[in-house]
């Protein structure tokens, strides 16, 4: 569809659908960068560069759009929760509201949130966040080299609490059996609640549910195949359903460092 006007987001590692902007994407870098939320127009342009104050994370892994938790707009849930060795004990979860990019001078959110939590056993790793469209809960995909990953739930996220997750489903991996091809490395929640999208190494399914936001029945529901690959997303770990949730995005990291990736565009079938 384009093709990243921009290097700046060479480890592009998680992307949404703006409600508040028509036709941009957020996104985001992996390790490495500091809390910067990046703007992208959906023809690859960079418009703003948004930074959330006062976080100074360790590798944000996937972003996700949702109400914000006091009820008031729109807000974006930034999941820090990249844990490749496996000991970040407790991990963050930061909820900044969503900048109106029509002003003239882009401001910083002046509305955050900041959650935590542990997982309910020995910690694991994780880049994939969906978040209820009202915002009440969460869910966290496990990142594992392996046949099998677990889903784990949050119900209505608090400040100043280090919450437990709770482990809701065990789900067939969907993707290639290959070294690395099943990892889930994105998701998201379509605006209606009743679809879901996975993205592992080797491509993109959705699921589809019986019931709006029925995760805890998530291993029995045979995914739809989106696209394996592509090919030209060599480390693919950013997939979003686009605003009107009629089509969805997908972006790779860069293995080479350089970005300028291209961005690729689904439309649905029905």
């Amino acid at each position: 569809m384009a093709t990243l006007q921009t290097a700046v987001l060479a480890e592009a590692s998680g992307m949404v659908a703006s409600y508040s902007n028509p036709n941009i994407l957020w996104m985001h870098n992996d390790s490495g960068d500091a809390a910067n939320l990046y703007a992208i127009s959906t023809d690859g342009t960079l418009v703003a560069t948004v930074k959330i104050p006062g976080v100074s994370p360790v590798d944000i892994e996937d972003i996700a759009r949702a109400t914000c938790p006091d009820g008031e707009g729109s807000c974006l849930w930034v999941a820090d929760i990249g844990n490749n060795n496996q000991d970040r004990d407790v991990l963050d979860i930061h909820v900044a509201e969503e900048i109106d990019l029509s002003v003239s001078n882009i401001p910083s959110p002046t509305r955050t949130w900041r959650y935590q939590y542990r997982y309910p056993h020995d910690p694991v790793d994780s880049e994939a966040l969906v978040v209820a469209p009202d915002g009440s809960r969460l869910w966290i995909f496990e990142k594992v080299d392996g046949p099998n990953a677990r889903v784990y739930a949050l119900e209505n996220p608090q400040e100043e609490t280090v919450a437990t997750l709770s482990i809701v489903a065990t789900i067939p991996s969907p993707g290639l059996a290959i070294p690395y091809g099943r990892m889930i490395t994105a998701a998201d929640l379509h605006p209606s609640g009743q679809r879901l999208l996975i993205r592992v190494y080797t491509g993109s399914w959705e699921y589809r549910f019986d019931s709006s936001l029925d995760f805890e029945n998530l291993g029995a529901i045979e995914p739809l195949t989106v696209a394996l690959g592509p090919l030209t997303e060599a480390q693919g770990e950013a997939i979003c359903y686009d605003n009107p949730g009629t089509g969805l995005w997908t972006v790779s990291e860069d293995p080479e460092g350089a970005g300028h990736q291209p961005l690729h565009h689904y439309p649905c079938q029905d």
